[in-house]
């Protein structure tokens, strides 16, 4: 059984829900510490001037609080409303807005007023998108409800697989390979796979950037409103995305 190990992510990339499709199991790392300008709390689409820019959620600053306990300030739902407006506004000439966005905006706005606690958002944005898209959910787990007793986040890795019995733990093409003490993890009989989802990116015309050129790594809402859901669909789940074994060198990869 393969699990993947991760916090919550706002409105997240189509690699982040790969990562998820192709898991048996997905542990949500939701005790930890919230982090401001990182990606639990926003995300970028194109604006309306055909530029990379950031939509967030009013999480403040939160400084050492587990993102499990960071309540959304917003007075009036002034900022929900802000967001969905911008996307809105952003993809109004997008190929496939006419025909995605009635349905896409419903699961947006029922996500965002679903809670004020940030978890609980991102976790109905998350679950319903793979739902309208018409793909299987991983099971679900959250590290608040696991007794977990660790030093640093190789020995937390160790444990989820030991409790949960995920005898195979999938990691992004990101910081992980550099986070994580590999050779311990694979010395504890868990097999690594290894997802190099930027490298394969898929390239498709955004439309506010016919001229201007592809940007990768963007919220999955600019996949589905410039490609539809049927292709979205596809680049999360077509087998050329699927995690490889990783094979470890004779040597700790553990970089200090």
């Amino acid at each position: 059984m393969i699990g993947t190990v991760h916090q919550l992510y706002f409105l997240p990339w189509i690699g982040y829900f790969s990562k998820l499709y192709f898991s048996d199991s997905f542990v949500v790392f939701d005790t930890a510490d919230f982090r401001k300008r990182h990606f639990y709390d926003r995300v970028k689409i194109i604006d309306t001037h055909g530029k990379p820019n950031y939509i967030s959620l009013p999480a403040g600053q939160n400084y050492k609080i587990g993102c499990n306990n960071v309540t959304i300030k917003d007075i009036g739902n002034q900022m929900r409303e802000k967001i969905i407006r911008t996307i809105q506004e952003s993809y109004a000439n997008a190929r496939f807005y006419d025909s995605e966005w009635k349905q896409l905006k419903k699961i947006i706005s029922n996500s965002l007023y679903y809670s004020n606690n940030l978890t609980e958002i991102n976790y109905q944005l998350i679950a319903n998108i793979f739902e309208y898209l018409g793909l299987r959910m991983p099971k679900v787990f959250f590290t608040s409800e696991l007794d977990l007793k660790y030093h640093d986040a190789t020995e937390m890795l160790i444990q989820i697989c030991k409790l949960l019995d995920m005898n195979s733990l999938l990691l992004g093409d990101g910081k992980s390979t550099e986070i994580h003490d590999l050779e311990k993890i694979k010395d504890n009989d868990i097999q690594i796979y290894i997802q190099e989802y930027k490298t394969l990116h898929p390239v498709y015309e955004q439309s506010r950037r016919k001229h201007a050129g592809f940007v990768p790594c963007l919220s999955i809402v600019d996949s589905i409103l410039n490609v539809g859901r049927e292709k979205t669909s596809d680049f999360i789940s077509n087998k050329k995305y699927e995690p490889q074994i990783h094979k470890l060198k004779n040597v700790n990869l553990k970089k200090s």
